[in-house]
């Protein structure tokens, strides 16, 4: 899903590629991405992973959204 990161803007289609086994509880889901033009990076307004950075840290990190577009949901 890295390829995710620089596709802002840009229609993205997606589809379930089989898994991977990690060594973990649970497999890696692969995913098929295709597009057809290169797009902005994308912005990431929240963190909501229970694990993940330390609070000091994603608030450095973060950016706040003015316009939310016309996101449907």
């Amino acid at each position: 899903m890295r390829q995710l990161a620089n596709l802002a803007g840009v229609q993205v289609w997606m589809k379930n590629d089989g898994f991977r086994d990690v060594g973990k509880d649970s497999d890696m889901i692969m995913f098929d991405i295709k597009w057809d033009k290169d797009g902005e990076k994308l912005k990431v307004l929240e963190d909501h992973r229970v694990h993940s950075l330390p609070a000091k840290l994603k608030e450095a990190r973060a950016q706040v959204a003015d316009d939310l577009g016309d996101i449907p949901f």
